[in-house]
């Protein structure tokens, strides 16, 4: 007969198993990694694996990959730092924070803040400012340009680290208004994560409005259209809500029912919208709060 395995062969046996958080950080980097110079190589071979790409990271990556692959697009990027951008307003936010916002020198905080160019538009308009972005590069880059007085700080963080383990953001709380960056629900991961991200919010501004935009998906080419046919050959595709570019990351499109439903689920109600412009947005407002009075 044969001896049974002493509890010391046997922990040694398991300490050689990979963990489930083992294997996800590498598949976490093998996608990064196919993300890079790989896809660009690829695509220039084979026009059909950007195509592919764009439809698998939706369909097979995990929330907390999708959200790494966005961080990493936005840093290849680079161009959100650039000067040009950071001094551009658009005219949906301008409206916005004219029409919903408490007058200045109220506190905002802005989560997805990039490099700052909301921080910038709103010290310009007299505001006190707070972000926080995942992006490292973007931090830095705000940090070693010229910041006006209104900007409070711009800290490294994700939504998903609302409302308590950012404590420079927390130490203005609560705050009078406040932003979903550019189009960063967009890049939220999935349901869960956008429910934390607006119940974080309203954690740090209990009474305030939150401005919130999305984006719209890029038309599909020809390849897409028929790469979403073999993906679903025997019945029609289902709606296309979702996406990946290698420049902007996942994307996640919304109707306004949609909005409307997460902002109920969330604590908020819709107070005004506009779909017509190249990027929709919202208002949202917590239920039956009063706005604290800036100072």
């Amino acid at each position: 007969m044969s001896r049974p395995l002493g509890r010391s062969r046997i922990s040694l046996f398991q300490s050689l198993i990979p963990t489930k958080t083992l294997l996800h950080r590498l598949k976490t980097r093998v996608l990064l990694a196919v993300d890079g110079p790989l896809m660009d190589r690829l695509s220039q071979r084979t026009p059909w694996a950007d195509a592919l790409w764009r439809e698998a990271v939706p369909r097979f990556c995990k929330e907390e990959e999708r959200a790494a692959l966005t961080v990493a697009a936005y840093t290849r990027t680079g161009a959100f730092d650039a000067p040009e951008h950071l001094s551009h307003e658009f005219s949906w936010e301008i409206d916005a924070i004219r029409r919903f916002f408490p007058m200045p020198p109220a506190t905002v905080l802005v989560g997805a803040a990039g490099a700052g160019r909301e921080l910038l538009c709103l010290a310009r308009r007299g505001y006190q400012a707070m972000g926080f972005d995942p992006c490292p590069a973007f931090v830095q880059a705000c940090r070693e340009s010229h910041v006006p007085d209104g900007v409070l700080g711009l800290v490294q963080g994700a939504y998903e680290d609302l409302p308590d383990r950012l404590s420079a953001v927390r130490n203005h709380a609560p705050y009078h208004a406040a932003i979903l960056g550019w189009g960063s629900l967009s890049h939220l991961p999935g349901d869960r994560a956008r429910r934390h991200a607006l119940n974080g919010m309203k954690a740090l501004c209990p009474h305030g409005p939150l401005l919130v935009s999305w984006l719209p998906l890029a038309p599909m080419d020809a390849r897409q259209e028929r790469l979403r046919r073999w993906l679903h050959p025997f019945k029609p595709s289902p709606p296309r809500r979702e996406s990946y570019d290698r420049y902007l990351g996942y994307i996640r499109t919304f109707e306004l029912s949609e909005i409307d439903s997460l902002a109920r689920r969330c604590g908020y109600e819709l107070l005004s919208s506009n779909e017509e412009g190249a990027t929709p947005w919202a208002v949202l407002r917590p239920r039956g709060r009063t706005p604290i009075p800036s100072m």
